[in-house]
């Protein structure tokens, strides 16, 4: 079996009286590269009122 470690950040988003966790993750060697994807992607995200 082969290990690999693993980092995670979560994003906790509160809007009127609900919250929202973004979490987001990958293999700790590749994990800052994906910056700009996280970036994109919170960047886009729209929650319904």
């Amino acid at each position: 079996m082969v290990q690999q470690a693993a980092e995670k950040t979560f994003m906790y988003i509160s809007l009127k009286e609900e919250t929202y966790v973004l979490a987001f993750g990958g293999l700790s060697d590749s994990f800052d590269s994906l910056a700009a994807d996280y970036e994109a992607i919170l960047k886009n995200i729209q929650f319904n009122q």
